[in-house]
């Protein structure tokens, strides 16, 4: 009888151990692996919503002045809650292009009614509406799946379900603040050849010499451009540490006091962006304005306050 129950023990521990190395294996897949709910060309994606009980965070496809981007809307679920609109960044637009052509770890196909339970299907922690040009698919989104950060997930309309992987739902789950955009620009220090900057009825021109990437940047005056103008680097230092807070503070640019704007000039003297620092009159907040937020976003005062006290040192 020992000897059944030894042998029983040992049933037990082989199959979770091959249960163990089945889940683990089907968590490896390479992306060219993973299976296809469905090919579509990304950019015949028009939106992308995901309604939970916290609210409703959409992303949408734009286009402005020939470029187009992803801007985000996002309107919590109480009572007198303003709409939140902001720039995504990069973690967002690749959530957007992942589901043109969307791929998933593992496709588990139709679940039958017993099971559902099992899955977080009977009350879905949310939906995701995927917008096409042609047709819309909602996608009703379940339970975790354990040791990840996937979720089961299945098409309410034909209800096959598969797992959703954690990259697309999380920052889809925690809202704004995941997907929103945190730089201001995109390109590096070395991209800048020459910057124009006003403030208060000055202005200023200095030339940026070529150095190698990671390397502090040295900057030039164009009437002097053997001397080096470290008190002007310093600044440009700080201006490198300027940030965005949030974009949760809509503000009317006619109340804004503008402390400074810069153009920053590629070697084929192409502008290749700007920044404007303003702050809110009298003595409120800063605010930062550049090519990627489009909008003004709320600055983080003391970068801000230590840029508009260097001023008075370069102009």
């Amino acid at each position: 009888m020992r000897g059944v129950w030894v042998h029983g023990g040992l049933l037990l521990v082989m199959t979770a151990l091959a249960l163990s190395t089945s889940t683990s294996e089907r968590y490896v897949r390479t992306d060219a692996e993973w299976s296809s709910v469905w090919q579509r060309d990304s950019a015949d994606l028009v939106s992308v919503s995901y309604r939970s009980a916290r609210g409703e965070l959409r992303l949408s496809r734009r286009t402005e002045d020939g470029e187009s981007f992803v801007w985000g809307t996002e309107m919590g679920s109480g009572q007198g809650n303003e709409e939140l609109s902001f720039p995504v960044g990069v973690p967002g637009a690749e959530i957007v292009t992942a589901l043109g052509d969307f791929k998933v770890p593992r496709i588990l196909g139709a679940i039958s009614a017993g099971r559902v339970g099992e899955f977080g299907f009977v009350e879905p922690a949310g939906t995701m509406t995927v917008n096409f040009v042609d047709g819309t698919r909602t996608i009703e989104v379940g339970g975790a799946v354990h040791g990840t950060e996937d979720r089961y997930a299945r098409d309410a309309e034909t209800l096959e379900a598969f797992v959703l992987p954690g990259a697309i739902i999380e920052p889809l789950s925690l809202g704004s603040e995941a997907v929103r955009e945190r730089r201001l620009h995109y390109f590096l220090p070395s991209d800048v050849a020459r910057v124009h900057l006003r403030s208060r009825g000055s202005e200023r021109q200095m030339l940026r010499s070529a150095t190698d990437p990671g390397v502090p940047s040295v900057w030039l005056r164009p009437d002097a451009p053997g001397q080096r103008d470290q008190t002007f680097a310093n600044f440009m230092e700080r201006i490198e540490q300027l940030a965005i807070d949030s974009f949760r503070y809509t503000v009317v640019p006619e109340a804004l006091d503008v402390i400074l704007f810069i153009e920053y000039y590629a070697a084929d003297e192409e502008v290749i962006g700007f920044m404007e620092l303003s702050r809110l009159l009298p003595d409120g907040p800063y605010f930062v304005r550049t090519e990627r937020t489009r909008i003004h976003a709320q600055a983080f005062n003391q970068a801000s306050a230590t840029v508009e006290q260097d001023l008075q040192a370069v102009f």
